[in-house]
């Protein structure tokens, strides 16, 4: 069961995300290209030209500090970052608004949780598992013992709850 539901058992793809706020694409792309050359992202955040300040915009995007599910994210976002790994810069520019300079700071893909952790929830998802079949075959069994009539469909009964007599 273990290797055959691995996937089930990993957890996302998470990463710690930093970015800065500008104002048009063009400035975001020349703050861009200046850390690729190895400008300071703390000193660009507080001098980049065109930045936004983010307490004055309180619908820009932020990050916290811990990491962020990569599936939690906006798609066109997760789109942007799909190939980035830790350390690099994207640009993430959506339409009709601000444009970003997202950092990866780090890249925390899935894991996969050890067979020994895994175990008590692999336990009852088996033990749900057989419950529900017996269940089922119980069930089975008392309905070819027993003769069901159905004297009211769920449409029948809709329309007798719709009637105006019915209220």
């Amino acid at each position: 069961y273990y290797e055959a539901h691995r996937k089930d058992l990993t957890g996302p793809d998470m990463a710690r995300l930093e970015s800065i706020a500008f104002g048009t694409r063009r400035d975001a792309e020349a703050a861009l290209a200046k850390l690729r050359a190895g400008a300071d992202l703390a000193w660009l955040r507080t001098n980049a030209p065109g930045r936004l300040d983010p307490a004055a915009n309180p619908d820009l995007l932020a990050f916290p500090a811990a990491p962020v599910t990569m599936g939690d994210l906006p798609s066109d976002l997760r789109e942007a970052l799909a190939r980035a790994a830790s350390g690099e810069y994207r640009l993430y520019s959506p339409s009709g608004g601000a444009a970003y300079v997202v950092l990866v700071r780090q890249r925390l893909p899935g894991q996969t949780m050890s067979l020994d952790s895994a175990e008590g929830r692999i336990r009852a998802k088996l033990t749900g598992e057989k419950r529900q079949k017996a269940f089922d075959d119980y069930v089975a069994t008392l309905r070819k013992a027993s003769e069901v009539k159905i004297l009211v469909t769920p449409e029948q009964l809709e329309k007798l709850a719709a009637s105006p007599s019915a209220s």
